[in-house]
């Protein structure tokens, strides 16, 4: 049996990372590929300090932003699960 992840269930991480590899299928690509996930790694840093710049701007709050910022952390395990 599965270890569930505080942020949902191991189901949902494997979900959610079989989700991510199916859009980049459909363009040719994939996450098991080290420069696509290099790629991928990175524009999740790049979207992680775009959202570091609106907490600070204040566009949203700091329970927003760490929210946000779960989100994008569960969506950098794809590459790993894939």
């Amino acid at each position: 049996m599965s270890t569930p992840h505080p942020q949902g269930g191991t189901d949902s991480r494997q979900q959610l990372a079989d989700h991510i590899e199916m859009t980049f299928n459909e363009q040719k690509l994939s996450l098991s590929d080290d420069d696509t996930a290099d790629a991928y790694r990175v524009t999740l840093q790049i979207v992680r300090g775009v959202l570091a710049g609106a907490g600070a701007r204040g566009i949203v709050d700091d329970n927003q932003l760490g929210r946000l910022d779960a989100l994008v952390e569960g969506m950098s395990e794809a590459p790993d699960l894939v």
